[in-house]
């Protein structure tokens, strides 16, 4: 309990600090939005969906050639049909249509290729750290603290000093998929 407080109060701002990221903010953002009752949830639901779709409208060029019109859609759910589905392979194809003209910096993200086709993507800091900070609400919920010890698999054992650092002040032992 002592090394989870330290871990959140200091380590983990600190290095949000150091890195230019948002970890923290997004944890305490959604350790409350779990409290929400369900009316809350579903406005926050309307609200963000009907934010992304505008925003994605009026500032991703593949989304403008469609013809979807960001204003006079009463019902969000609705209007996300009217969205095209893509595939990895849609997405590869048309990758630099995908980037937000608002977009600073992005990280290219790698699919693993399991499906048989490696999908890329980009991303941002703050867009991993939301990530991250979701991944750990839902891991709260079956009980987990941060800085409990845990098991992390993955593809790629050379994980490079950012994610070294993580691995001891999280207690994660990372273990590679290839040898399980």
């Amino acid at each position: 309990m002592i090394y989870t407080f330290i871990l959140e109060k200091f380590l983990l701002t600190l290095s949000d600090f150091v890195l230019g990221t948002c970890y923290m903010k997004h944890l305490r953002y959604w350790r409350k939005v779990c409290h929400l009752d369900e009316s809350q949830l579903t406005k926050l639901q309307s609200d963000n969906l009907s934010k992304m779709l505008s925003y994605v409208v009026e500032n991703v060029p593949y989304y403008q050639t469609k013809a979807l019109n960001s204003k006079d859609h009463e019902d969000v759910f609705a209007y996300l049909k009217s969205f095209p589905v893509l595939s990895k392979r849609d997405i590869n194809h048309h990758n630099n249509e995908l980037i937000s003209r608002k977009a600073k910096s992005k990280t290219k993200i790698f699919t693993g290729g399991s499906t048989g086709y490696v999908g890329v993507f980009y991303t941002d800091k703050s867009s991993v750290s939301l990530v991250n900070a979701i991944q750990t609400v839902w891991w709260e919920w079956t009980g987990y603290r941060l800085g409990d010890r845990l098991i992390q698999t993955g593809i790629t054992v050379n994980r490079g000093v950012v994610k070294f650092f993580k691995d001891i002040f999280l207690r994660v032992t990372y273990v590679s998929a290839f040898n399980l």
